[in-house]
């Protein structure tokens, strides 16, 4: 659906989500102690190529807004909940989220994450002038492995760092 919605070829999306490889993890976040509400996983994007998640009816989970306001998901059955990670290449921006928990029980929700085998190269269909293309061809383990580096933790923007477009001006 993503790759159809951006006209991209069918062979062309056939290929790239066979070489996808999916991580189904069942998350739990304990109750906590003292019953307060507690930022129980930080603030971030996700390092892989998209993330669904299913949360359990106690939800917790917060998304940033464009104007950097938190609002809260809520969890209803059969939800699931998609958000881009870096592997969206900003055509579609990454999803800044956060797990809050506060309540009397434990907190469960079910993810499951796409990471792109191999080397990813931005599909020509997504780059055009009014997006020019933002990063060079990168390898979605490789840039997970950097991401925990002293220099991707000093950087604004880790994918920049990563793989970014460097632009050369002439005058």
């Amino acid at each position: 659906m993503l790759f159809e919605s951006f006209q991209i070829p069918q062979e062309q999306y056939e290929s790239l989500s066979s070489s996808n490889t999916h991580l189904l993890r069942f998350l739990k976040y304990k109750t906590p102690e003292d019953n307060d509400t507690v930022i129980r996983f930080p603030s971030h994007t996700d390092k892989n190529f998209t993330t669904i998640v299913v949360q359990h009816d106690v939800g917790g989970l917060e998304v940033r807004t464009k104007d950097d306001d938190w609002i809260s998901v809520e969890s209803a059955p059969s939800q699931f909940l998609f958000m881009a990670g870096y592997g969206a290449m900003n055509r579609i921006k990454a999803c800044h989220h956060r797990v809050k928990h506060c309540g009397d029980k434990d907190r469960y929700s079910l993810g499951m994450f796409t990471f792109n085998n191999g080397v990813f190269q931005v599909p020509k269909e997504l780059v055009d002038e009014s997006h020019p293309l933002l990063y060079n061809q990168f390898d979605s383990r490789g840039f997970i492995r950097f991401y925990n580096t002293p220099e991707a933790k000093k950087a604004e923007s880790p994918i920049k760092a990563y793989c970014g477009v460097k632009i050369s001006i002439y005058i």
